[in-house]
Protein backbone atom coordinates (compact mmCIF):
# COMPACT_ATOMS: atom_id res chain seq x y z
CA UNK A 1 0.00 0.00 0.00
CA UNK A 2 2.80 2.40 0.92
CA UNK A 3 4.64 1.61 -2.30
CA UNK A 4 1.53 2.35 -4.39
CA UNK A 5 0.99 5.65 -2.58
CA UNK A 6 4.61 6.72 -3.15
CA UNK A 7 4.43 5.74 -6.82
CA UNK A 8 1.22 7.77 -7.23
CA UNK A 9 2.89 10.80 -5.67
CA UNK A 10 5.83 10.55 -8.07
CA UNK A 11 3.46 10.27 -11.04
CA UNK A 12 1.57 13.37 -9.86
CA UNK A 13 4.86 15.28 -9.57
CA UNK A 14 5.81 14.32 -13.12
CA UNK A 15 2.38 15.38 -14.45
CA UNK A 16 2.66 18.75 -12.66
CA UNK A 17 6.10 19.32 -14.16
CA UNK A 18 4.83 18.77 -17.69
CA UNK A 19 1.74 20.92 -16.99
CA UNK A 20 3.86 23.89 -15.86
CA UNK A 21 6.22 23.44 -18.79
CA UNK A 22 3.24 23.40 -21.19
CA UNK A 23 1.76 26.58 -19.71
CA UNK A 24 5.02 28.45 -20.04
CA UNK A 25 5.30 27.49 -23.69
CA UNK A 26 1.74 28.73 -24.39
CA UNK A 27 1.72 32.02 -22.50
CA UNK A 28 5.28 33.34 -22.13
CA UNK A 29 7.73 34.69 -24.67
CA UNK A 30 10.50 32.38 -25.84
CA UNK A 31 13.38 33.78 -23.78
CA UNK A 32 11.43 33.56 -20.55
CA UNK A 33 9.94 30.22 -21.58
CA UNK A 34 13.36 28.60 -21.91
CA UNK A 35 14.46 29.75 -18.46
CA UNK A 36 11.24 28.78 -16.75
CA UNK A 37 11.24 25.40 -18.48
CA UNK A 38 14.76 24.63 -17.32
CA UNK A 39 14.12 25.78 -13.74
CA UNK A 40 10.84 23.85 -13.59
CA UNK A 41 12.50 20.69 -14.88
CA UNK A 42 15.32 20.99 -12.34
CA UNK A 43 12.92 21.56 -9.46
CA UNK A 44 10.87 18.58 -10.62
CA UNK A 45 13.88 16.27 -10.78
CA UNK A 46 14.95 17.37 -7.29
CA UNK A 47 11.45 16.71 -5.94
CA UNK A 48 11.34 13.24 -7.46
CA UNK A 49 14.87 12.45 -6.25
CA UNK A 50 14.00 13.57 -2.73
CA UNK A 51 10.88 11.40 -2.64
CA UNK A 52 12.73 8.34 -3.93
CA UNK A 53 15.59 8.90 -1.47
CA UNK A 54 13.16 9.28 1.42
CA UNK A 55 11.39 6.06 0.46
CA UNK A 56 14.77 4.31 0.13
CA UNK A 57 15.93 5.52 3.55
CA UNK A 58 12.64 4.47 5.17
CA UNK A 59 12.88 1.05 3.56
CA UNK A 60 16.42 0.56 4.83
CA UNK A 61 15.42 1.69 8.33
CA UNK A 62 12.53 -0.76 8.32
CA UNK A 63 14.89 -3.48 7.12
CA UNK A 64 17.27 -2.88 10.03
CA UNK A 65 14.36 -2.93 12.49
CA UNK A 66 13.16 -6.23 11.03
CA UNK A 67 16.69 -7.58 11.30
CA UNK A 68 16.71 -6.65 14.98
CA UNK A 69 13.35 -8.37 15.44
CA UNK A 70 14.76 -11.51 13.79
CA UNK A 71 17.59 -11.49 16.34
CA UNK A 72 15.26 -11.17 19.32
CA UNK A 73 12.70 -13.66 17.99
CA UNK A 74 15.26 -16.50 18.05
CA UNK A 75 15.25 -18.15 21.49
CA UNK A 76 18.72 -19.69 21.11
CA UNK A 77 20.28 -16.38 20.09
CA UNK A 78 18.58 -14.52 22.94
CA UNK A 79 19.65 -17.22 25.43
CA UNK A 80 23.33 -16.81 24.52
CA UNK A 81 23.12 -13.01 24.35
CA UNK A 82 21.42 -12.70 27.74
CA UNK A 83 23.85 -15.16 29.30
CA UNK A 84 26.86 -13.19 28.09
CA UNK A 85 25.29 -9.84 28.91
CA UNK A 86 24.34 -10.80 32.46
CA UNK A 87 27.87 -12.07 33.12
CA UNK A 88 29.93 -9.47 31.27
CA UNK A 89 31.21 -7.82 34.47
CA UNK A 90 32.25 -11.11 36.06
CA UNK A 91 35.70 -12.65 35.83
CA UNK A 92 34.40 -16.00 34.69
CA UNK A 93 31.31 -17.50 33.15
CA UNK A 94 30.29 -21.14 32.98
CA UNK A 95 29.69 -22.21 29.41
CA UNK A 96 28.87 -25.83 28.61
CA UNK A 97 29.41 -27.80 25.42
CA UNK A 98 25.65 -27.63 24.89
CA UNK A 99 25.92 -23.84 25.06
CA UNK A 100 28.65 -24.14 22.46
CA UNK A 101 26.27 -25.96 20.13
CA UNK A 102 23.54 -23.41 20.84
CA UNK A 103 25.88 -20.68 19.55
CA UNK A 104 25.31 -21.99 16.03
CA UNK A 105 22.24 -19.80 15.45
CA UNK A 106 24.16 -16.74 16.67
CA UNK A 107 26.95 -17.54 14.21
CA UNK A 108 24.51 -18.02 11.34
CA UNK A 109 22.78 -14.71 12.09
CA UNK A 110 26.00 -12.73 11.74
CA UNK A 111 27.05 -14.76 8.72
CA UNK A 112 23.85 -13.44 7.15
CA UNK A 113 24.70 -9.90 8.27
CA UNK A 114 28.12 -10.20 6.62
CA UNK A 115 26.42 -11.19 3.36
CA UNK A 116 24.12 -8.17 3.59
CA UNK A 117 27.10 -5.87 4.16
CA UNK A 118 29.13 -7.35 1.30
CA UNK A 119 26.17 -6.99 -1.07
CA UNK A 120 25.67 -3.34 0.03
CA UNK A 121 22.15 -4.08 1.22
CA UNK A 122 23.11 -2.53 4.55
CA UNK A 123 26.32 -0.93 5.78
CA UNK A 124 28.07 -0.97 9.14
CA UNK A 125 27.10 2.61 9.98
CA UNK A 126 23.43 1.64 9.69
CA UNK A 127 23.63 -1.36 12.02
CA UNK A 128 26.35 -0.26 14.45
CA UNK A 129 24.08 1.32 17.03
CA UNK A 130 21.71 -1.64 17.26
CA UNK A 131 24.10 -4.52 16.74
CA UNK A 132 27.64 -3.56 17.81
CA UNK A 133 27.16 -4.74 21.38
CA UNK A 134 25.40 -7.91 20.22
CA UNK A 135 28.27 -8.71 17.87
CA UNK A 136 31.35 -7.84 19.94
CA UNK A 137 30.06 -9.33 23.19
CA UNK A 138 29.90 -12.57 21.22
CA UNK A 139 33.10 -12.62 19.15
CA UNK A 140 35.27 -11.13 21.92
CA UNK A 141 34.40 -13.98 24.25
CA UNK A 142 36.80 -16.75 25.20
CA UNK A 143 34.20 -19.51 24.97
CA UNK A 144 32.93 -18.45 21.56
CA UNK A 145 36.49 -18.40 20.32
CA UNK A 146 37.11 -21.85 21.83
CA UNK A 147 33.93 -23.60 20.67
CA UNK A 148 33.23 -21.81 17.39
CA UNK A 149 35.60 -19.24 15.91
CA UNK A 150 38.73 -21.35 16.24
CA UNK A 151 37.28 -23.25 13.27
CA UNK A 152 37.92 -20.22 11.15
CA UNK A 153 37.41 -21.73 7.70
CA UNK A 154 33.71 -22.53 8.19
CA UNK A 155 33.20 -19.29 10.15
CA UNK A 156 35.05 -17.05 7.70
CA UNK A 157 31.98 -14.78 7.12
CA UNK A 158 31.98 -13.87 10.83
CA UNK A 159 35.73 -13.18 10.75
CA UNK A 160 35.25 -11.02 7.64
CA UNK A 161 32.52 -9.10 9.44
CA UNK A 162 34.78 -8.66 12.45
CA UNK A 163 37.52 -7.23 10.21
CA UNK A 164 35.09 -4.79 8.54
CA UNK A 165 33.38 -3.77 11.78
CA UNK A 166 36.56 -3.39 13.84
CA UNK A 167 38.14 -1.19 11.16
CA UNK A 168 34.96 0.89 10.88
CA UNK A 169 34.89 1.60 14.61
CA UNK A 170 38.62 2.34 14.58
CA UNK A 171 38.27 4.84 11.71
CA UNK A 172 35.27 6.53 13.34
CA UNK A 173 37.03 6.65 16.72
CA UNK A 174 34.40 4.61 18.50
CA UNK A 175 35.42 2.74 21.66
CA UNK A 176 36.65 -0.84 21.59
CA UNK A 177 34.04 -3.17 22.98
CA UNK A 178 35.08 -6.04 25.28
CA UNK A 179 38.75 -5.37 24.65
CA UNK A 180 40.06 -7.96 27.13
CA UNK A 181 39.42 -10.78 24.65
CA UNK A 182 39.67 -9.10 21.25
CA UNK A 183 39.27 -11.71 18.54
CA UNK A 184 42.16 -10.55 16.37
CA UNK A 185 44.50 -10.78 19.37
CA UNK A 186 43.25 -14.08 20.80
CA UNK A 187 43.36 -15.67 17.34
CA UNK A 188 46.37 -13.63 16.28
CA UNK A 189 47.64 -16.18 13.79
CA UNK A 190 44.60 -15.42 11.62
CA UNK A 191 44.94 -11.63 11.48
CA UNK A 192 47.53 -9.06 10.49
CA UNK A 193 47.63 -5.83 12.47
CA UNK A 194 48.88 -2.84 10.47
CA UNK A 195 50.84 0.11 11.84
CA UNK A 196 47.72 2.29 11.82
CA UNK A 197 45.90 -0.28 13.97
CA UNK A 198 43.68 -1.61 11.20
CA UNK A 199 43.40 -5.38 10.92
CA UNK A 200 43.38 -7.74 7.95
CA UNK A 201 42.11 -11.31 7.92
CA UNK A 202 44.72 -13.81 6.68
CA UNK A 203 42.45 -15.96 4.56
CA UNK A 204 45.25 -18.38 3.68
CA UNK A 205 45.69 -19.22 7.39
CA UNK A 206 42.13 -20.31 8.13
CA UNK A 207 41.58 -23.60 9.95
CA UNK A 208 38.99 -26.33 9.56
CA UNK A 209 37.70 -29.06 11.85
CA UNK A 210 40.69 -31.28 10.99
CA UNK A 211 43.28 -28.82 12.33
Amino acid sequence: MKGKRNTSLIIILIVLIFAVVGLTKNYLIDSITDSVTIVTAIVGVIAIWYQLKKDHDVSKAEFVINLNNTFHDNEKIVYIYEKFKSNRDKNSIEVTEEDGRTMGDYIMFFQMVNYLVKENIVNISMIDELFANKFFIFVNNHWVQKYQLVYSMINMPVLELYETWFNYRLSTKKPILYKDKQLHIELGEQFNVKKNGRIQLKKDHLKGYDM
